[in-house]
């Protein structure tokens, strides 16, 4: 793990020692089988109670990612970031494998083309989910004028969670080997939002809750033209501007405004679109996809629940469930 994830020694140890401890809670997954809409149905046991909860995990549509300050942050320091990033560490890590990595902005359920199309689009991911490339992001900030003794200094916001402050202290144990001093800012959404507002922020933690099946519900957020701090039509302050991606990704953008249709032609044009608005993305750095969550639902066999959706928890009802006769307890 030292020379796989760039970890020192001790924070290796550290990290091996809390898998231990969250082991102790878990069950085992058994007899997983899926259905046509990608959801994972089997059993999950024994729960501390000694019963076993029949168990429900599907991909969901809603991501985490950061926002870098892109006026503020330089490209090769971001890019740096990127290579030293590993999504699939922070999904065992700190979502302790409850969650998917992400390449994209679009999780797979919303992807132009499916998830068949989000797997083989991902393959062209420049900075590689599963590795944490120490080397070229070194070479990176070497470039940019950086070393071992003129570390760039950055700060990182995240909510109040233990998901956040775990996330920041495992990117600021990664960074300091690639010449990154990472600085972990913890506080409420609403006091880092509004310093971010002003463009008082270096990268900030992030997501979006999709309410239907549709890219474009999300891929407003990433326009570049509702990025620009100080704007009114800022959603999030990445202030993407200036660049040739940014000016790719703005005149796709344009094209889904352009093509609002449901038809075979106009959903072409808008699909094309989405998938170079992300791979802007990727050149720039602007948004940086972390995680995808995964919908879970664990129910006992006395309990008859209706299986979940897409969407999840935001708009999901339990009008319809029911308790039956007999069945394990607890007691």
């Amino acid at each position: 793990m030292v020379e796989e994830y760039a970890y020192a020694e001790a924070s290796a140890g550290g990290f091996w020692s809390w898998v231990g401890f969250f082991s102790l809670f878990s069950g085992t997954l058994f007899g997983l089988l899926s259905d046509k809409m990608g959801r994972k149905i089997g059993t999950y046991g024994p729960l501390r109670n000694g019963l076993t909860a029949n168990y429900v995990t599907m991909p969901g549509m809603n991501p985490t990612y950061l926002v870098f300050n892109t006026g503020k942050v330089p490209k090769k320091v971001r890019q740096a970031f990127m290579y030293v990033l590993n999504q699939k560490l922070l999904v065992q890590n700190v979502y302790k494998g409850r969650s998917t990595a992400a390449p994209f902005m679009l999780p797979p359920a919303v992807f132009p083309g499916g998830p068949s199309a989000h797997a083989r689009e991902a393959k062209n991911y420049p900075y590689e989910l599963g590795k944490t490339d120490i080397s070229k992001a070194k070479q990176l900030m070497s470039d940019a004028g950086y070393g071992p003794n003129n570390k760039y200094e950055m700060q990182f916001d995240g909510w109040e969670t233990d998901a956040a402050k775990s996330m920041g202290n495992l990117l600021r144990d990664q960074l300091a080997a690639a010449y990154i001093d990472l600085k972990v800012q913890i506080s409420p959404a609403s006091t880092y939002w509004g310093r971010a507002a002003k463009g008082n922020f270096d990268v900030y933690l992030s997501g979006w809750g999709m309410t239907a099946k549709d890219p474009g519900g999300l891929m407003t957020v990433v326009a570049p033209s509702h990025t620009v701090i100080g704007s009114k039509s800022a959603i999030e302050y990445a202030d993407w501007k200036g660049t040739a991606a940014a000016k790719r990704a703005n005149a796709d953008w344009q094209t889904v405004q352009d093509n609002p249709k449901p038809t075979d032609a106009q959903k072409a044009k808008r699909d094309k679109a989405f998938v170079d608005m992300e791979k802007a993305n990727w050149e720039d750095v602007a948004f940086v996809p972390l995680i995808y969550n995964k919908i879970e639902q664990f129910s006992y066999d006395w309990a008859d629940v209706p299986l979940p959706g897409y969407i999840g928890k935001p708009f999901y009802r339990f009008n319809h469930s029911s308790v039956k006769q007999g069945g394990d307890r607890p007691s």
